[in-house]
C-alpha cells in the first residue's frame, strides 16, 4: 500500500448502497462531475440504487471491479490521483 493509498484510505471510507452523509455527497458530486448523472435525487448524501447504478457505470467505463462499493481504488479515481 503507498502512501497515497494509507491517507485515502484514513480520511475516505468503503461506501456502499445504504451510507448516509457528507461522504456519499462527496462521492455523488465527483460523479456527477465525471458526467454521471443522478437524475431523481441528485447528490443527496443517500447511497441508494440511483448511486449505485451511476458509480457501477463509473466503473465499468475506469476499468475498476464492478461492485457498486466506493473503495480504495475508486476513490483514487474518482480524485484523478490514479
Amino acid at each position: 500500500m503507498t502512501q497515497v493509498d494509507k491517507l485515502l484510505s484514513i480520511a475516505l471510507p468503503e461506501l456502499a448502497k445504504g451510507a448516509t452523509g457528507s461522504t456519499v455527497k462527496a462521492m455523488q458530486i465527483l460523479l456527477v462531475g465525471w458526467g454521471y448523472k443522478l437524475p431523481l435525487y441528485g447528490a443527496d448524501g443517500e447511497y441508494g440504487s440511483e448511486t449505485r447504478t451511476a458509480l457501477k457505470s463509473y466503473q465499468m467505463h475506469n476499468r475498476l471491479d464492478v461492485d457498486g462499493v466506493c473503495g480504495i481504488k475508486t476513490w483514487k479515481k474518482l480524485l484523478g490521483v490514479s
